[in-house]
């Protein structure tokens, strides 16, 4: 009622006043601060990725996999699974749990095909054409009322499912609009007369009932008109290259992403989705030759599959895209195949050339990374100039800091800086500056101006603490690591900063607790227990530095350096076998892992 509402609100007021009174916020500063907070909490993607961005890519996304899965759609659930394997992320992290499309429209037409997304929309249609009837033309208030409020939810669900997926076609909060959408078809055909009254309202129902006029009965021959034209539709459509080309991406689909099908299943798939796709040429040329790529791909024919890639202008971007996501990721040896294929399709493309040299300078090759990230940028075709430019300038100075040229280090950095906005590795820079002058200053000076310029990131504050504490300036590094651990409660890498700190001081407590902090904070991202691990070996604890190392590779099983920290655990603890099980495993991933080749060979 309207007294219960007036004392919620004064309640709330109380509340929000006494709030801001202890808090020292005016009402409004409050309120501003918590929408921030919620609109944190429904970022889409991670770091600096906008909610608006995220969004806007999945929904190209979702209506490209809607002309491509028309009549069937790609069935519930599976979604995320079929969006990343087959189209283009470059907004929304890879670790981003996307469990639907953010727009309940497209996600049932993604789901369920465009019939399913018909037949959808028909329930709206009628639920709300016959609530509004009884809303405007109830005899009692009370039915008026009902439907009203039944109404006002239902809009409400189908408005934000515009830019979000309230009710997902199978997700258990969906039950909740349907449980409204029936009981006001229900409430309809009781005041219909045709179901019997059995609730606290039946006077009332009774009543308008009474007063109501007879509804033309024309249900079933709409219902047989309806399945006559979508008879018709589905021998018209059954002739047209869409349905092969929808029915061969799902048995593509099947090959690629169903771990379960046995070896003569999954050919089998492959056969039909080769055959599938050929007949639906030319239409969605670009499409179906990806798709055919794709297909030759799985069965490990790579020359043919670049042949069909390279008469599609979609390959260059869905090739960058799935090694973006895999190197994201930390499956390197995952994502390193894509980007030779970019290449490979790709020569001239200076987009290709940059991932190229990302891969080599983190193998270690560094000559190879050199010529790769210079060849990208004598092209200087880049597909973001803005930010994939000054990417580039920075990888290819990480290389020459790496070959020890730290005066071309640090001015190719700073020409990175100049050329794209979005650069912000301080750390890098800053550790540039200091090799190439021997002295702190100059690095300590740039990271002060950028905190000042960028307040509201964390990276310079993290580098700073790292700077601080390598020219031995510890006290002021904890202070410093203190303040921006209270200012950024959300990141982890102020806690590992301040954490390794301690540990050279050997304040192994606090240093214990700022790992396990990260780890409570992000417990899925393995350098909090990595550092958990480094720390227990720091105090000869390796069956402790064991039990965090194997957490760690559980989460990032790619990653050569973690095996060879665990060999080392191993050895420590005297376990000579699964040290050197660990080391060989840490040498498939990295042949060129010096650290491991070391430890195996110092095995007794």
């Amino acid at each position: 009622t309207v007294a219960d509402i007036g004392g919620v609100r004064g309640r709330l007021s109380r509340l929000l006043n006494s709030a801001t009174q202890s808090s020292g916020q005016t009402g409004h500063d409050r309120l501003t601060s918590l929408l921030e907070a919620a609109n944190q909490w429904s970022r889409v993607g991670s770091g600096s990725t906008s909610t608006a961005a995220g969004r806007a890519e999945m929904w190209r996304n979702a209506l490209e996999a809607m002309s491509d899965y028309p009549l069937t759609g790609i069935g519930l659930y599976t979604f995320p699974a079929v969006s990343w394997a087959n189209y283009v992320y470059d907004v929304v992290s890879p670790s981003f749990q996307m469990n639907h499309a953010h727009n309940t429209y497209l996600e049932t037409g993604v789901d369920l095909g465009i019939p399913g997304l018909l037949a959808f929309l028909f329930i709206v249609a009628v639920v709300m054409i016959k609530g509004l009837r009884l809303a405007t033309q109830g005899a009692t208030p009370d039915i008026r009322w009902l439907a009203a409020g039944l109404i006002g939810g239902l809009t409400a669900n189908l408005v934000h499912g515009l830019v979000d997926s309230a009710l997902p076609m199978g997700h258990k909060p969906g039950v909740i609009w349907w449980a409204m959408a029936a009981l006001l078809i229900a409430t309809d055909r009781v005041v219909a007369g045709q179901l019997p009254v059995h609730c606290a309202i039946g006077d009332a129902l009774k009543a308008e009932r009474l007063t109501r006029m007879p509804l033309p009965r024309h249900d079933r021959l709409l219902v047989l008109a309806c399945a006559v034209v979508a008879a018709l539709a589905l021998a018209t459509v059954a002739l047209l290259p869409v349905v092969r080309l929808n029915l061969g991406a799902l048995a593509l689909d099947q090959a690629r992403l169903r771990p379960d099908l046995s070896a003569e299943q999954r050919a089998a798939c492959l056969d039909r989705a080769e055959e599938l796709l050929k007949q639906a040429l030319p239409w969605k040329a670009a499409t179906v030759n990806l798709r055919l790529g794709l297909v030759e791909n799985e069965r490990g024919h790579i020359e043919a599959a670049r042949a069909y890639w390279s008469q599609t202008p979609l390959a260059l971007s869905y090739l960058l895209a799935q090694g973006n996501r895999y190197d994201k990721l930390g499956l390197h040896s995952q994502a390193e195949p894509w980007f030779e294929h970019a290449v490979a399709v790709a020569p001239s493309s200076s987009s290709a050339w940059y991932h190229s040299g990302l891969m080599a300078r983190d193998k270690g090759h560094l000559s190879e990374a050199l010529a790769a990230l210079r060849k990208a940028l004598d092209l200087d075709n880049f597909r973001y100039p803005a930010t994939e430019r000054g990417e580039t300038y920075a990888a290819l100075a990480s290389v020459m800091g790496a070959q020890g040229h730290w005066a071309e280090a640090a001015a190719l950095y700073q020409q990175a800086e100049t050329v794209s906005s979005l650069f912000l590795q301080q750390a890098d820079v800053a550790w540039a500056l200091y090799q190439r002058d021997g002295n702190a200053d100059a690095a300590e000076d740039y990271l002060r101006q950028s905190i000042r310029k960028m307040p509201q990131q964390v990276e310079p504050y993290v580098a700073l603490i790292d700077m601080l504490h390598v020219v031995g300036h510890d006290d002021e590094a904890i202070e410093l690591g203190k303040k921006t651990v209270l200012q950024f409660p959300d990141e982890i890498a102020p806690l590992l900063a301040l954490g390794r700190v301690y540990m050279t001081q050997r304040a192994y407590p606090q240093a214990e607790a700022m790992f396990r902090q990260a780890v409570t904070l992000r417990p899925s991202l393995p350098e909090a227990y990595v550092w958990l691990g480094r720390l227990a070996m720091e105090q000869q604890q390796p069956r402790g530095a064991i039990t965090t190392f194997t957490e760690a590779i559980k989460l990032s099983p790619e990653q050569a350096d973690y095996y060879t920290l665990l060999g080392d655990a191993y050895q420590a603890a005297g376990d000579t076998a699964n040290a050197a099980e660990s080391y060989r495993k840490a040498l498939d991933l990295d042949p060129q892992n010096a650290a491991a080749q070391r430890g195996l060979d110092n095995l007794p």
